[in-house]
């Protein structure tokens, strides 16, 4: 997501519902994903993407949260509920 958009709308969930296991399986719900390994970030980004760092308590650690039954533990993924609002 370009910096324009971030920080004009925020970084919005794609989905509305609130269904964390169906989130961490790639299903549009009400969290923005993100992720405490740069390298990871930087590999959902792409070459043309871009990374943030986001200062946030909010975050839900899906590893620890699902434990054993996380089907991506790698991604070391933080969802955030309802998105996350940028300071302005």
């Amino acid at each position: 997501m370009k910096p324009k958009i971030v920080f004009e709308k925020d970084i919005l969930p794609k989905g509305k519902h609130d269904d964390l296991s169906k989130h961490i399986r790639g299903q549009r719900e009400n969290f923005a994903s993100t992720s405490s390994d740069f390298d990871i970030s930087d590999s959902f980004a792409g070459k043309n993407g871009y990374n943030y760092i986001i200062d946030t308590d909010r975050g839900i650690n899906t590893v620890k949260f699902f434990g054993e039954r996380h089907p991506f533990p790698e991604q070391k993924e933080f969802s955030i509920p309802n998105g996350i609002k940028i300071r302005k």
